[in-house]
């Protein structure tokens, strides 16, 4: 079977795509790359490990993500215009998913953060075992064994 050539535009819409949350059949459905090599682009597997890194591949994935989000802002404006159409209908928690949901894709496409998660080492995680060892010991009364 014949290697196909995947253009740089092809990968980077690939690229994006996955960094948005496609699944890798949606991906191939949408820009023709099948879903091995989009898993190869992905990973960086073979070739890609260096294509990605290449100037050219970052241009496209600029393009592609202003593309994306202009396309995803039209799709917002129509759907904010078409909520407050239907306010009357649509119950307070559905609004407020909405909001939500609009919210965090804002936040997400100006590079904030949408979660914020603490990292605790192991390290960090035995010196509390041993400060929450010595803590129960004071307060044992005196004379009496730990069980």
């Amino acid at each position: 079977m014949p290697v196909r050539k995947i253009s740089f535009p092809d990968a980077a819409a690939a690229l994006e795509l996955a960094e948005a949350g496609y699944d890798r059949q949606r991906i191939e459905n949408i820009t023709g790359v099948d879903r091995v090599t989009v898993g190869d682009i992905i990973r960086r597997k073979g070739h890609w490990l260096q294509d990605v890194q290449k100037p050219v591949f970052d241009e496209w994935r600029r393009r592609t993500k202003r593309e994306i989000m202009g396309r995803s802002g039209e799709i917002a404006v129509k759907l904010l215009a078409h909520a407050e159409k239907n306010l009357d209908k649509t119950s307070p928690y559905q609004a407020i998913g909405m909001y939500g949901i609009l919210r965090t894709h804002d936040r997400l496409d100006a590079g904030e953060s949408t979660s914020n998660v603490e990292i605790r080492s192991t390290v960090e995680l035995v010196g509390l075992d041993k400060l929450a060892e010595r803590l129960g010991q004071r307060l044992l009364p005196e004379g009496q064994p730990e069980k």
